[in-house]
């Protein structure tokens, strides 16, 4: 009855799904809906261990906000940076490289992306990061 659905309810090592049903209760009620599927799953996936000292400067930010810190347990010299929307949407990404273990990426999003919280995943191999960030122009 929301617009937000938060858990740390979910269980692990067992896969667990979240179903979304989306109605309208508008002045013109539709009878068709929605449904949005979201499973969770941590198999294969860990966190990048050396990225506890990542930031995003600013949060909340108006579209430009770097991405700096330390990436120390990484493959190869770069890391994917990847936002989406609450959809699950992609809406920007690149892969950024690393000097001597450090990032330091500025991004500067498209004018057309609307205000809001986004999803930010740092990705090294099988490893990845998740971080909130807040757009508002």
């Amino acid at each position: 009855t929301d617009n937000t659905y938060i858990s740390s309810s979910f269980s692990y090592p067992t896969a667990d799904s979240v179903s979304c049903e989306v109605t309208s209760h508008d002045i013109c009620v539709t009878s068709a809906h929605s449904w949005i599927f979201i499973t969770v799953n941590t198999e294969g996936v860990s966190q990048l261990n050396s990225a506890g000292d990542v930031r995003i400067t600013p949060n909340p930010n108006s579209g430009d906000f770097t991405i700096a810190g330390s990436v120390n347990n990484t493959i190869g010299n770069g890391i994917s940076i990847e936002l989406t929307n609450m959809l699950g949407r992609t809406v920007y990404s690149s892969i950024a490289k690393l000097q001597n273990g450090k990032l330091n990426e500025l991004i500067h999003l498209d004018e057309s992306i609307a205000n809001g919280i986004y999803l930010l995943t740092l990705r090294s191999g099988s490893e990845s990061k998740m971080f909130h960030v807040a757009v508002t122009r």
